[in-house]
């Protein structure tokens, strides 16, 4: 049998799962991540919007193609920019003079971003109709 001893001390959630260098690795890519993720749709929609083939597409029918590539821009736009927001206030857990505690607070908060992009796709796809 083999026993493991480590002093320090953790947190049974979500957020604890990574510290030291992995927790900066983690969120330094992911960050990264949800940046081009961010960028690639933006301009994506500007592709879109300045193509006329596109545009007369969704313009000629009916207005109902139109409603649907607007709720599928402002889908994205909540959920990258919720997980973006995230990924932000978790670069501020590598300020150098934040304790320990402090970390693990903002981390645990930095995912209400999250949890408010994903709950707005229901009021975009469903209440919205």
């Amino acid at each position: 049998m083999i026993h493991f001893l480590f002093s320090a001390q953790v947190q049974c959630v979500v957020v604890a799962i990574y510290s030291g260098l992995a927790h900066q690795i983690w969120t330094l890519s992911a960050f990264l991540i949800n940046l081009t993720t961010v960028t690639l749709y933006t301009i994506l929609g500007v592709v879109i919007r300045k193509d006329g083939r596109i545009s007369k597409i969704f313009k000629t029918s009916r207005g109902s193609n139109a409603r649907l590539l607007r709720s599928l821009r402002v889908v994205a736009a909540c959920v990258g920019l919720g997980w973006l927001m995230t990924m932000v206030v978790n670069l501020m857990t590598f300020i150098p003079d934040i304790s320990d505690l402090a970390m693990f607070y903002t981390a645990a908060y930095a995912g209400i971003f999250v949890n408010v992009s994903i709950a707005c796709n229901w009021f975009i796809y469903y209440f919205r109709r």
